[in-house]
């Protein structure tokens, strides 16, 4: 059963009563503490940056999150936007240490990197000399096409200027994490922005030999996601008869169990690395099991919503021509004139899935491809043993042991913890519950 991290994080607010991370401040200043280790997270205010943010300091974990968020408090407000109890545990957090923050800093601008350097220098003394990792959370989905490529683009060449500099100047040897995702493996000629930009952005980190994990999930959903539950019920009303695109069986990926898979190759990257016997970059595919695309945008729904829906049981006929051309020119339409509208843009990103369904092959080519619903028959893959300092972090969260394997051919370590339909569904609808 997995704990809540609504749990384990008022477990965290009850335990920081009790310790004072002032010290840790102290101690960087003077140079006598030589274990102390800092996480610098990009992104780290938005769905799955939360969760990560969260169960990182469950794990007592020391982190520098950079944010273009301007003041404190709309930063506080972006962490923790539910809850005052919660808002005035992370000030208190940022206070003592645990924490530390760089705001108004726009990581996408190739001119600014450097003065990032400055600032944490400045501000945190001592701290960069002390990176094991860098996590990139950051997705930009706001503005024209081309803003969010360009910002996506920047975002990964400073990500290698960072690690690199890390290296060279500071004598440390940074785990670089990049959040990907299956979007950008859609088998689009002429993808949407979003998928456009992951894609360059893989390529890049790749090519440069700065990224040590490329982390790749169907869907990830629970406590916090709004974009897509926002669309649902206009993308279940439009498509609801289109069997075709709904019996598509995708992966997902409870948001707090990815979190916690992260983590992991942080704190067992050493382990991880003797297993596989690789030092270049992996893609790590992270699930929790498949639910059959229309099921995962249902469980999305009101639940008075959801008894207006009927989902097709039988397949029907393939598109026709009208059909094809119909929804294309619709996602077209969409995106050119709706460009800032992320709800819009994601309507159009299932009329182009939609579009697709006349290819003869295309479902078989999707799920294996795109969604690697499960590893091939066919692929060789070596079962990767978790290492006792994995154990005891998934126990800290009694969170059962993920499946580990590696698949040499691909270069991809699979960590699947396999769930029952019924608590799939139950943590997609914690987006639900809690807005």
């Amino acid at each position: 059963m997995i704990k809540s991290f609504s749990f384990c994080l008022q477990k965290s607010i009850l335990t920081h009563k009790n310790k004072d991370f002032r010290h840790l401040i102290f101690m960087e200043k003077t140079g006598k503490s030589n274990k102390t280790q800092y996480t610098i997270v990009f992104g780290g205010t938005g769905f799955i940056g939360r969760i990560f943010i969260y169960s990182g300091l469950f794990l007592q974990k020391n982190i520098i999150i950079v944010s273009r968020k301007e003041t404190t408090r709309s930063f506080l407000d972006a962490l923790s936007p539910t809850q005052k109890k919660t808002r005035n545990y992370f000030k208190e957090v940022i206070n003592n240490g645990q924490i530390l923050p760089i705001l108004n800093f726009d990581y996408s601008n190739n001119s600014e990197v450097l003065n990032l350097f400055k600032k944490i220098d400045s501000d945190y003394p001592g701290a960069l000399n002390k990176v094991g990792s860098i996590v990139n959370l950051s997705g930009s989905t706001s503005g024209n096409r081309t803003e969010i490529i360009n910002s996506q683009i920047n975002v990964s060449k400073n990500l290698i200027f960072l690690k690199k500099k890390l290296i060279t100047d500071y004598l440390t040897s940074p785990v670089l994490i990049h959040m990907s995702s299956v979007a950008a493996r859609y088998p689009f000629s002429n993808p949407p922005p979003y998928e456009y930009a992951k894609r360059m952005s893989e390529i890049i980190l790749k090519s440069k030999n700065g990224c040590d994990y490329n982390v790749l999930a169907g869907f990830v959903k629970g406590l916090g996601e709004e974009k897509m539950s926002k669309a649902a019920p206009h993308i279940i009303k439009t498509f609801a008869s289109y069997f075709n695109l709904f019996s598509l069986e995708v992966s997902v990926v409870d948001v707090e169990q990815l979190a916690v898979f992260l983590w992991y190759l942080i704190d067992c990257n050493e382990e991880i690395r003797r297993s596989v016997k690789t030092d270049t970059c992996l893609d790590v595919f992270t699930s929790n099991g498949n639910l059959q695309l229309g099921e995962v945008i249902y469980s999305l729904l009101p639940k008075h919503f959801q008894k207006k829906i009927t989902l097709p049981k039988k397949k029907g006929h393939l598109f026709d021509l009208w059909e094809k051309i119909i929804l294309r020119i619709g996602g077209l339409y969409l995106e050119l004139f709706y460009p800032h509208n992320q709800e819009k843009r994601r309507i159009a990103s299932f009329k182009k899935l939609a579009a697709l369904q006349n290819k003869k092959d295309f479902v078989q080519k999707y799920n294996n491809l795109v969604f690697f619903g499960k590893p091939n028959k066919e692929e060789k893959l070596i079962r990767v043993k978790l290492s006792t300092r994995g154990k005891e972090m998934f126990r800290k969260f009694d969170l059962a042991y993920p499946k580990q394997l590696f698949s040499k051919e691909k270069n991809l370590l699979y960590l699947i913890k396999k769930t029952k339909k019924k608590e799939i569904v139950s943590f997609i609808s914690k987006s639900i519950n809690a807005s």
